[in-house]
């Protein structure tokens, strides 16, 4: 398997706000609270470049003029901030609050957008390589395993289940999607900038029931799962499972997610086009007006068993539009006859080494482990607590 790059890191946003918040903990745990100059001017840059809208309250005397600090000045102190060693112990935190921070329904937030400002390429390019040069993070490359799968079961939401209909049941969302679009297409003449707003995800999704996911786990027994979670709720304690498989189950047709390029030939081979519904959302989410398509997630479960994104594509591709190739006659570009970037699309609400299962072959298993959040945002066996 090859290496994990510096440059998938930096890619996407989710990659960039990564190296942020890992240099972020870097210096809190290796500088007393007066030396950490990076944390600060990252603090008011990203105050500062916020869309007003999404700016927070500010403790003190709101009367006091806000610092000026600009990108350059907070590049300037990340290039000299300390950095840990990439462990699990100290990669995982940091993955867990770019997930938390992903948001495709409106403006990014301050921090992202100064990740992406041209001054912090040079000084996240080193955290980039100083990360993947250790062992945790080639693992993000990793498709899925079989023997060592988990579902997370969050108190007070649907108990998991291993569902005969799930083509059914996908068949029903498609049908949905194609009424919304049409529903919504009375509003295409309506700015960019309106406050509309739909459904903001891509991933395979049933009204009113929670198809089968599952995630891999790290060295201490926990899934990823209860640690990587987009849109969040503020959930503190969980059960979880593990997924078994029957004989013959390395014949189970999975499709790997394994970077951009495949997500655009999975929306070029399987086009839904969701133009209407999404535009208002991912307009504020990326800044692009056009047409939007994902997925037909019937179509796929026609074809696969499961669809796994790994880890390192979540980091490299999730927000950011993925140009995709018209493949149908009904998805021409308008006014076209050759192939264009006119058609786009985005990873949106998957979560890092997620697992949607389409095939009812996997079973879980009855013997569930309890899990319990502490102050400090880390998940615990619940016998330890």
């Amino acid at each position: 398997m090859p290496p994990i790059s510096p440059e998938m890191l930096l890619a996407g946003p989710r990659g960039r706000r990564l190296l942020l918040e890992f240099a972020r903990s870097s210096e809190q745990q290796l500088r007393d609270p007066e030396d950490r100059a990076f944390g600060v001017a990252e603090f008011w840059a990203s105050y500062r470049m916020a869309p007003k809208a999404s700016r927070g309250s500010l403790f003190g005397d709101s009367t006091e003029p806000t610092p000026t600090v600009l990108p350059a000045d907070v590049a300037h102190v990340l290039s000299e901030t300390p950095l840990l060693e990439p462990t699990e112990e100290n990669l995982r935190p940091a993955l867990a609050d770019a997930a938390a921070h992903a948001r495709y329904w409106q403006e990014p937030e301050g921090t992202d957008i100064l990740a992406a400002t041209v001054e912090l390429n040079e000084p996240l390019h080193r955290i980039a390589e100083h990360l993947a040069a250790g062992p945790t993070v080639r693992q993000w490359l990793e498709p899925v395993q079989l023997d060592d799968q988990h579902v997370v079961h969050w108190d007070g939401e649907e108990s998991p289940t291993v569902r005969p209909d799930v083509p059914q049941m996908l068949e029903g969302a498609r049908q949905q999607t194609l009424e919304d679009e049409v529903r919504w297409n009375s509003r295409r003449y309506t700015s960019i900038t309106s406050n509309f707003s739909a459904d903001w995800w891509s991933f395979p999704h049933v009204s009113g029931h929670a198809l089968l996911t599952s995630t891999g786990t790290f060295s201490d027994g926990s899934p990823s799962g209860l640690w990587w979670v987009e849109d969040a709720f503020d959930w503190d304690t969980a059960s979880t499972y593990r997924l078994e498989f029957p004989d013959g189950a390395d014949e189970l047709r999975l499709l790997e997610i394994s970077g951009p390029q495949v997500w655009a030939e999975l929306c070029a081979r399987y086009p839904l086009e969701v133009t209407y519904q999404k535009r208002h959302d991912w307009y504020r989410a990326t800044g692009r007006d056009g047409r939007w398509v994902i997925p037909d997630w019937r179509q796929v479960a026609r074809d696969y068993d499961g669809v796994h994104l790994t880890t390192a594509c979540y980091l490299q591709a999730a927000g950011e539009p993925i140009a995709v190739p018209w493949a149908s006659a009904s998805m021409e570009p308008r006014g076209a006859k050759t192939a264009t970037a006119e058609f786009a699309s985005i990873i949106a609400g998957w979560n890092p080494d997620q697992t949607y299962w389409f095939s009812a072959q996997p079973t879980i298993s009855g013997n569930a482990l309890r899990w319990w959040m502490d102050d400090h945002a880390a998940w615990h066996r619940e016998e330890s607590r």
